[in-house]
């Protein structure tokens, strides 16, 4: 018996109660945001990284902070920053810009992009 100090490095890993822990069933960190998860605890890092709802998380695409659930909903749809193809993708253009970026991509980058004609008015598909 020694009364001397315990330092980490004296213990020791031991994979077979590891193995028992990470199965044991827990529920979500993220229960008191709504979360009913139950899952083994060997699961709850990858749970959170890419599944819970509940998690706080930032939009890949402006950096804005919320839960993963109104994250994915902004991404998809609001973001100005999401990437979109360019309006004339069915017609040829292979641009994809984000979406705060398409008025001006239509109106000097894309060549697809109908104009008037500077001649005789009608609409023409050709810059020129």
């Amino acid at each position: 018996y020694s009364r001397r100090k315990l330092k980490f490095s004296d213990l020791k890993h031991d994979p077979t109660i590891q193995q028992k822990l990470d199965e044991l069933r827990v529920y979500c960190p993220n229960q008191s945001a709504g979360c009913t998860e139950q899952l083994p605890r060997g699961a709850v890092a990858a749970h959170l990284s890419t599944e819970c709802d509940h998690q706080e998380c930032s939009c890949q695409h402006c950096g804005l902070r919320g839960l993963r659930a109104a994250v994915r909903v902004h991404q998809e749809r609001f973001c100005p920053n999401r990437p979109v193809p360019c309006a004339n993708a069915a017609v040829g253009c292979t641009y994809e810009v984000p979406m705060h970026v398409m008025p001006p991509h239509l109106d000097l980058v894309c060549d697809l992009q109908p104009r008037p004609c500077p001649q005789c008015s009608q609409v023409s598909c050709v810059r020129g």
